[in-house]
């Protein structure tokens, strides 16, 4: 399958369960075929988990999410 076919079946996908976000469904997506890395940033309840945990289920991935503080440091992430 082609990166382009991937790219129209994930937006097609998610679109159907989020409304709004195209544009980070598009820039996620992006990301994921370059096999990059994304941040999802913005103020509480603008969907940034839904749409996470809509990527992860529809590519059949496991979902982890960090809550980030001002006082963590990498290795608490990493755990080393």
């Amino acid at each position: 399958m082609l990166a382009m076919e991937i790219h129209d079946k994930i937006i097609e996908q998610i679109s159907g369960k989020i409304i709004g976000k195209a544009f980070e469904t598009r820039l996620l997506t992006i990301a994921l075929l370059a096999q990059g890395h994304a941040i999802i940033e913005g103020v509480p309840g603008i969907a940034k988990t839904l749409l996470a945990k809509s990527f992860a289920n529809i590519l059949e991935l496991e979902f982890k999410r960090v809550q980030l503080t001002s006082d963590m440091l990498p290795s608490d992430i990493t755990g080393t």
